[in-house]
């Protein structure tokens, strides 16, 4: 892969949680970000301490500074 790409993946997606990609051998261009304890919606557990809001908001700020290193 030569095009600079973003995973943003909370760490209980049922589709790929935090322990199997980490497994992953990925392309050095990927950036994988993991969402505090988020599901696929990032929605994370209530006593985990982290709000859906404040994982929606890590997740566009991570966006953010992708684009910005990526665009410089």
């Amino acid at each position: 892969m030569t095009t600079p790409t973003l995973i943003l993946q909370g760490e209980r997606d049922t589709f790929g949680n935090r322990t199997e990609l980490e497994e992953y051998s990925l392309s050095d261009r990927v950036t994988l970000t993991f969402i505090p304890d988020g599901d696929h919606s990032f929605k994370p557990r209530k006593a985990s301490g982290y709000t859906e809001p404040q994982n929606r908001q890590l997740a566009a700020d991570k966006i953010a500074a992708f684009i910005k290193e990526v665009c410089q």
